[in-house]
């Protein structure tokens, strides 16, 4: 198995490279007013461009950091775990614009990212900053989520970013085959130009003699991405160390088994926090596929939610069921339940188990063409190791 690029530089690089006009992240200029903004594939290059600059800047005043990270972006390699482990950086934004910037920023860097909660209180952002010996803490605005934090690790704040005016829902920005976005750029075993070769999606994501290996081997060659603490159901919340390749992976599986196609757009809404933000975040990003950022307090409104989905025609969603029957709650209450999301096609069931009276219903209240499927998983394995779609059963 091939190892894979790195997730910045396929996002950054390649796909720049291509659609660099082409919308990447949509945003509601006014909640709830209905008129959408856009970054642009090149816009956001820039905007991540900036960010690193500042946090290497920012960092430039301490010797073990600043070397870290020279030495991680010159790419050279060392087994040594005291050597070659990653700096840890904090990102305390909400699901933003930003927050996607920050991201991309600190995996340019070739640092691991910790997505934080701004909300939290001071002792629980010290006690996960201390647990990874954090280099740095990326927040948003005039305010560090916790002053005192100062003492723990370096606090720098991000600009925020200008988005462009004047997108409308179902403009014509091009096509993913004049992009010829293809999967080349991330497996390096596949010739440039050719067809990417996929795993079905009956077929193992991992070669099971490749499910573990040596942490030596992990740190080496770069591939934890990422620190995302479990939800403590089972005891003291645990950060997982995550990688590039398990993205990868669930968003290779995805792309095979579900291909996006012409004009779609995705749905990022979930907390940066919960392990389903991830592939939310990077699957459209790495298809250059373009993706409506909706605000936490959307979630709400469900009626209002339903709106905006249709507003802007999102074609695929990841929820919990229980959002799931909430928006059901609203399309029954439609005169034609299914005309109220006429470009929703696939809908992703992930978090919770779903009842099979609440799929029954979903398929009934969408338009025909629309499948419903069910994936699981947890924290450790990148989110999702297991899926089910009743129409293929």
């Amino acid at each position: 198995m091939p190892i894979p690029e790195p997730l910045a530089r396929s996002v950054l690089l390649e796909l720049v490279e291509k659609c660099r006009e082409f919308p990447a992240l949509l945003k509601e200029r006014s909640f709830g007013q209905r008129d959408f903004q856009c970054l642009t594939y090149g816009l956001l290059n820039d905007a991540v461009a900036d960010a690193r600059n500042t946090i290497r800047e920012q960092l430039s005043g301490s010797p073990t950091s600043s070397a870290c990270l020279g030495r991680l972006e010159d790419e050279r390699s060392n087994t040594e775990h005291t050597e070659s482990f990653p700096p840890v950086i904090g990102v305390a934004i909400e699901l933003s614009v930003e927050y996607v910037v920050a991201v991309l920023a600190t995996l340019s860097l070739q640092a691991i990212f910790v997505p934080l909660d701004p909300t939290w209180p001071p002792h629980r952002f010290e006690a996960v900053l201390r647990d990874f010996a954090a280099r740095a803490l990326l927040f948003c605005g005039a305010k560090p989520p916790a002053a005192d934090l100062a003492a723990t690790c370096k606090l720098i704040s991000l600009a925020p970013v200008t988005l462009r005016a004047g997108w409308t829902a179902g403009a014509t920005h091009g096509t993913r085959k004049e992009f010829d976005v293809r999967w080349s750029s991330l497996w390096r075993d596949t010739p440039p130009g050719a067809a990417p070769r996929l795993p079905r999606p009956h077929t193992p994501l991992v070669p099971p003699g490749e499910m573990y290996a040596e942490a030596g081997e992990i740190l080496g060659s770069r591939r934890v991405a990422y620190i995302m603490y479990t939800s403590g159901s089972t005891g003291r919340p645990k950060g997982v160390c995550g990688t590039e390749r398990g993205i990868l992976m669930r968003c290779r599986w995805m792309e095979d088994a579900y291909p996006y196609k012409d004009a779609e757009i995705c749905c990022l809404k979930t907390s940066p926090c919960f392990v389903d933000s991830l592939a939310e975040l990077f699957s459209p990003l790495l298809a250059g596929v373009p993706s409506l950022l909706v605000p936490s307090r959307a979630m709400l409104d469900p009626g209002g939610f339903v709106q905006l989905l249709a507003h802007a025609r999102v074609s695929r969603l990841v929820a919990v069921p229980f959002l799931l029957q909430a928006m059901l709650q609203v399309l029954r209450r439609s005169s034609e339940p299914t005309s109220a999301l006429p470009e929703l096609r696939l809908v992703i069931s992930s978090g919770e188990a779903l009842p099979w009276d609440t799929w029954h219903a979903l398929k009934a209240a969408l338009v025909p063409a629309a499948r419903v499927i069910n994936v699981y998983g947890c924290t450790e394995v990148a989110a999702d190791c297991s899926f089910f779609d009743p129409d293929r059963a």
